[in-house]
């Protein structure tokens, strides 16, 4: 719905006449992975040339950071895409302290709002959700299976887990269906499911969420708001400056927008990546960053492992539309509340909309002390929304925040909204395995194949999925390139 006035252009210089470059590296993708890849070719050998290949008009990829109105009439940056950081997302903090970038904590003080199922919004002050006793001893006893079950998988490996076949062949929706009884932490759980994973658990295999799981350290640290979970800490200024700063580190002049790639072609002396205005690049290894349904999008000669093949396609990204209100004013914490709301969305008067038009609310107060609130609508609901005329979800989003925390945020200063599923190049903001893929996970995720090295958020084994994991496997995939060219 709104762009950001701050989007770094970049020239595309050529070295001959015919639109050809050659050089050690090529990367594809200026996101958080393949950029890092660049910054650690360039820091441990920079006598390596590289060059960086953008399909899109930014660099950033999942992450985009917008200025929008505050108070007093100036504007701050918030983050549309990629949001919070933990101290035990190693990767991403390592480079973090790196690059001289400062993080601050996420508001945690005050009273969380749920509403299940209907339009009833009840409140709780602690880590326990307002549900009914029997749901919340049946939650308990649900999580300490999960936390039994994780520690069964090795995420290098998951398939080999004593229950990865079974896991691979059931979905979630199954998996809560036997697992849980009550009906209030079912729908508790397909919330959760939905604010973490973008998409509704018919749509994803147990094992799939299970190794993220395992990945992350358990299901907690993924979900607490926490110094050391997944969203306890924010990046000042936001989290797109992280590639900006990249850039500047590689230089501009090596990273090529509005550079659409459409083969690749190798053999045993070079690959050779063709873009669709014309460019050329030849290079002797190449690091694909790109989003699995990029990949897809893209001939290769040879044609790709089917293995390979087989985990790209089966890959969903899920509906996500990430929302940023401005205010002038906190008013929901002058109300005690912290400014987060879990819910399955509540009634709707909006034809072809089931529910409400919020998943989850959260607080997203810049470093400045710039009022806002953070709202995502995911799964079903974005899917549906989705299709519905921008002022007509606007309209929707601000009288289910006026439900939740007063008549106030009805009057924002500003509104912006990003749907992740309507990036031509993306395809959304999150991604995970369906029934039937993780048996192609360990030889269709990461390694290379001829002189092609596969990077990207989805290939981590840790923080998969995740700004951590997009860095780390940039880091893997210049070490390996590095070691072979060396």
């Amino acid at each position: 719905m709104c762009d950001s006035d701050d989007v770094m252009e970049i020239s595309v210089p050529m070295d001959t006449d015919n639109c050809e470059r050659y050089v050690d590296v090529i990367i594809v993708g200026a996101g958080l992975s393949g950029l890092t890849a660049a910054y650690h070719i360039n820091k441990t050998d920079p006598g390596t040339s590289l060059c960086v290949l953008e399909a899109n008009d930014r660099v950033g990829g999942r992450t985009l950071t917008v200025p929008l109105k505050t108070k007093n009439g100036t504007t701050d940056d918030f983050d549309l895409g990629g949001h919070w950081v933990g101290r035990s997302q190693t990767a991403i903090m390592e480079l973090l302290d790196e690059l001289g970038l400062e993080t601050y904590t996420q508001r945690i003080d005050g009273t969380y709002l749920l509403q299940i199922g209907g339009d009833k919004i009840t409140s709780y002050s602690s880590d326990t959700p307002s549900l009914p006793f029997l749901s919340l001893l049946d939650l308990k006893m649900f999580n300490n299976k999960i936390e039994k079950f994780r520690k069964t998988i090795d995420p290098a490996h998951p398939y080999e887990c004593p229950n990865g076949e079974e896991w691979d062949k059931t979905s979630l929706e199954t998996f809560l269906n036997q697992h849980l009884w009550t009906k209030a932490a079912k729908e508790y759980m397909r919330v959760i499911i939905r604010a973490l994973s973008s998409m509704e658990p018919s749509q994803q295999s147990v094992l799939s969420l299970m190794a993220s799981i395992a990945g992350s350290g358990g299901l907690e640290p993924m979900l607490e708001v926490t110094e050391d979970s997944a969203q306890g800490l924010k990046v000042k200024g936001g989290t797109q400056q992280i590639s900006k700063i990249l850039v500047d580190k590689v230089g501009s002049d090596r990273v090529l927008l509005n550079q659409l790639v459409e083969r690749i072609v190798q053999n045993d002396n070079k690959v050779i990546v063709s873009c669709r205005n014309g460019l050329k690049v030849t290079g002797r290894r190449l690091i694909l960053a790109t989003p699995p349904a990029a990949v897809d999008k893209i001939t290769f000669e040879p044609t790709l492992p089917v293995e390979r093949r087989e985990i790209n396609k089966r890959y969903n990204f899920g509906d996500y539309i990430k929302t940023i209100v401005t205010y002038g004013e906190d008013f929901w914490t002058k109300k005690g509340l912290v400014g987060e709301v879990e819910t399955s969305g509540g009634p709707s008067d909006v034809p072809g909309c089931d529910n409400g038009p919020i998943t989850v609310t959260m607080d997203a107060m810049s470093h400045t002390g710039s009022p806002a609130l953070v709202i995502f609508t995911a799964g079903k609901q974005a899917r549906q929304w989705g299709q519905q005329q921008v002022d007509v979800r606007r309209n929707a989003v601000l009288q289910s925040l006026s439900t939740y925390f007063g008549k106030e945020a009805l009057s924002p200063l500003d509104y912006c909204e990003k749907d992740w599923s309507k990036e031509e190049y993306i395809g959304g903001a999150l991604a995970s395995l369906g029934t039937g893929a993780m048996q192609y996970f360990e030889e269709g995720i990461g390694g290379n194949f001829m002189r092609v090295h596969f990077a990207g958020r989805e290939t981590a084994v840790e923080w998969d999925g995740n700004m951590c994991g997009a860095v780390e496997t940039g880091k893997r995939t210049a070490l390996e390139v590095l070691e072979v060219l060396q």
